[in-house]
């Protein structure tokens, strides 16, 4: 018997609610509810606050709370709340520590917003709706800090002075890539074995710095790495808080950018770089977050208390909550399946595109290829740019069934058919990774070191397609990506009917067409249709 998957559990984000529903008013160390859509009033003194301005803090302290909690434990003091703030180790952190810290928020700012003080620790249903709208919460904050309770500030002063080389690093390669077209390189000689030498000696101290740094327990907490891809321009707070600093991981993807030095021992020490980036969950190019899927990707790497919250960390990233309403059932009492499918289910739904834009790495479960793993890789970033996804036209409707599969709907057309006219348009294919073998597609890399263009690669793959499943693919139209010089860019998925089965299709891979002529125009009279 088929399971039998919850397709509701999760809502899209109310964008227009972007206030926390609680900020901490620091000097009192109270809770404060907001009224109405904007505005705070203090209980104490009754003064109103319209639209204050607010720090948050990101820390990690769920892996070491105190349980059993007993009336002894000393924790923060709040005033204002419903609910009791958790106690944590004292290995961890001091209240005291605590308290430093936020006085560091508190010199910035009068309000906070701090998730012990502003999110219900009891009540699960409305835990969850408010972790869905931290994206909006942290991006609204005025200025956003990241508290390291155990790195102390004599580690954090070091770390980052030998971080600002690594930037360095960054900032002297995009300079050298703007000015390189502009007047030949010099011949440096002798002078290039000096300045390889001095590079590896940074990379190196780079590479110690960033081991020393990700041993914090911050770096290996799954609800931490959200937070710090939420407001890209957070300062670091070394543990007793007498010390705090801009991100020392905040430099872009130095691999990407340092083309042009062919030396094997700096592309170990990059690629060493990147290891450790990744380890701690972070994508190549840091904290930059380009791609909601990157950040899932990230917290697969991440530790997790409950299997669930790897669906619930996540979710804001997307603008997604969990229905607030008096019978909601308790969103930790479905299985992580459950979620899976229903976090994908809601997602295809608001936009069929992201939905689609990642790559299968292994093979998926039977009818279950249209779903977005965590395991899964992203698509290249120089092929599509997904920051303004809700802006999209979206093409076709994806929509899950109860019994874990999806239906399609849309207009598609043949991959002979856009064969025919790819001489007019620009084409690329990717297919998931797991199919290579089934095809006989060469690697990607292998196609271009042989000089064939994307079109020539796009024909090839497209051959390879054709020669056993002609009659069973279609391409369905996802979305209609515009630009800013007018042109459009078409997202379609390729699909494989299964073999016996009239209306069951799986996914295959994506599509990017651009066109270069009057292909919109025979697409609106149904000459590829």
């Amino acid at each position: 018997m088929a399971n039998q998957y919850p397709i509701d559990v999760f809502g899209e984000a109310d964008s227009s609610d972007y206030w926390p529903r609680r900020l901490l008013h620091l000097p009192s160390m109270t809770s404060v509810e907001r009224v109405g859509r904007d505005t705070y009033l203090l209980e104490p003194t009754r003064n109103f606050f319209k639209k204050p301005q607010y720090s948050v803090l990101s820390y990690t302290w769920g892996r070491y709370e105190k349980k059993p909690r007993r009336r002894e434990h000393r924790r923060l003091e709040v005033a204002g709340i419903q609910w009791e703030i958790p106690p944590v180790k004292e290995e961890h952190f001091l209240v005291e520590d605590f308290q430093r810290a936020l006085g560091v928020l508190a010199s910035k700012h009068e309000f906070a917003w701090v998730d012990v003080a502003c999110i219900h620790q009891e009540d699960n249903v409305l835990k969850l709706d408010e972790i869905g709208r931290q994206g909006k919460i942290f991006q609204r904050a005025e200025s956003a800090y990241i508290w390291l309770c155990r790195t102390s500030s004599t580690s954090l002063k070091r770390i980052s002075n030998q971080m600002e080389s690594m930037k360095g690093l960054y900032l002297h390669a995009i300079q050298d890539d703007f000015f390189e077209s502009k007047s030949p390189k010099p011949d440096l000689g002798k002078d290039m074995d000096k300045e390889e030498e001095d590079l590896l000696a940074m990379l190196d101290s780079s590479i110690q710095a960033i081991s020393k740094l990700i041993e914090d327990p911050y770096f290996s907490s799954l609800w931490t790495l959200q937070e710090s891809l939420y407001h890209q321009q957070a300062c670091v707070i070394s543990s007793d808080g007498k010390f705090h600093v801009e991100h020392p991981l905040g430099f872009g993807d130095i691999e990407s950018t340092w083309p042009h030095l062919k030396s094997e021992k700096i592309g170990e020490r990059i690629e060493g770089v990147m290891k450790l980036m990744r380890r701690a969950g972070y994508d190549p190019s840091a904290v930059h977050l380009y791609n909601p899927h990157r950040s899932r990707r990230g917290a697969s790497y991440r530790e997790a208390s409950i299997e669930q919250d790897r669906i619930f960390a996540v979710m804001s990233v997307y603008g997604i909550t969990t229905p607030v309403t008096p019978n909601t059932i308790d969103p930790y009492l479905y299985s992580l399946a459950d979620l899976e499918h229903s976090f994908a289910a809601k997602l295809n739904t608001m936009s069929p595109a992201l939905g689609q834009l990642f790559l299968h790495v292994n093979k998926p479960y039977p009818r279950c290829s249209w779903k977005v793993t965590s395991t899964a890789d992203i698509i290249d970033q120089s092929q599509i740019w997904t920051t303004n996804w809700r802006r999209w036209k979206v093409g076709c409707g994806i929509s899950a069934t109860t019994n874990g599969y999806a239906n399609f709907h849309g207009l598609t057309i043949s991959l002979s058919q856009l064969l025919e006219v790819s001489e007019q348009t620009e084409v690329s294919i990717v297919l998931d990774k797991y199919l290579q073998g089934e095809f006989a597609i060469p690697p990607l890399s292998l196609l271009k070191a042989q000089g064939m263009l994307e079109n020539e690669i796009f024909h090839c793959i497209g051959n390879l397609l054709l020669m056993k499943n002609a009659d069973r693919i279609r391409l369905l139209e996802l979305a209609t990506v515009g630009s800013t010089k007018g042109n459009q860019m078409f997202i379609f998925l390729i699909m494989r009917r299964l073999l016996g089965v009239e209306h069951i299709y799986e996914r295959l891979g994506i599509c990017f067409l651009w066109p270069r002529c009057d292909i919109q125009r025979k697409r609106e009279y149904g000459e590829l249709h």
